[in-house]
């Protein structure tokens, strides 16, 4: 099991923007704020993250610290075999049956490689930002169509599975820059992460033509599941 320390390194990995300590423990459900507090300012101290208030100076914000090359860094993620094409998952029915029950730990850089391999197999020539890189993970381009996706790992509990899928969601409206485009998330197929996308409610899909890749395991490598912006929507989720 990942030590608090671990966890607060995992999350500020994951929101680039940080997190003060209040965040940190509601969370990572974190029950004593103080603790979270003696491990960011220990984690400051080493240089592996830096407290910066915010604007309004009412907040200390914990971020990783990109510039201390003393910083433990994970191993690179290996590469991702993909099994066949997307699978297109065209109602409410077929995404759910694509799910995956349990905890397995999926990273961010596995489904953000394992949605490139799929993308490149149907011809679009894809850009992506691995590990701490800033910038739109997925980039990918095929003749005058362009697309953008945010990806997001696993995470460890439930709360930073809901907190995943919304921060993906925000940065990934910010970074609407033309309706030409075409948006939308790589996530794996968690079955919280597929009800929180089946949840969206139809409209707000079809309107906004978001579409969202679904990565799990299988023998041999990983398989990737698409869902279109105008997949049917039967209500299935309660």
């Amino acid at each position: 099991m990942a030590t608090n320390r671990e966890r607060i390194l995992d999350y500020l990995a994951a929101h680039r923007e940080g997190a003060d300590d209040d965040r940190l423990a509601r969370d990572l459900d974190i029950t004593q704020r103080q603790q979270v507090n003696t491990l960011c300012n220990a984690l400051a101290r080493e240089g592996i993250i830096v407290r910066q208030r915010d604007i309004a100076g009412s907040k200390i914000i914990n971020r990783l610290n990109h510039n201390n090359v003393t910083a433990p860094s994970p191993p690179s993620p290996p590469l991702v075999a993909v099994i066949g094409p997307a699978l297109e998952l065209r109602d409410d029915a077929a995404v759910l049956q694509f799910a995956y029950p349990d905890d397995i730990a999926i990273s961010e850089d596995t489904v953000t490689r394992a949605v490139k391999g799929v993308l490149e197999a149907e011809g679009w020539s894809v850009n992506v930002k691995l590990g701490h890189e800033h910038g739109i993970d997925i980039e990918a381009r095929r003749g005058d169509q362009r697309m953008m996706l945010e990806s997001k790992g696993e995470g460890s509990r439930s709360a930073m599975r809901v907190n995943y899928f919304l921060g993906a969601l925000g940065e990934l409206l910010q970074r609407m820059d033309t309706p030409d485009a075409r948006y939308g998330l790589a996530l794996p197929a968690h079955r919280q992460l597929v009800r929180l996308v089946l949840k969206l409610p139809h409209w707000v899909r079809l309107r906004l033509q978001l579409c969202f890749y679904l990565v799990r395991p299988v023998q041999g490598g990983f398989e990737v599941g698409y869902i279109p912006p105008d997949a049917e929507s039967h209500e299935l989720i309660e």
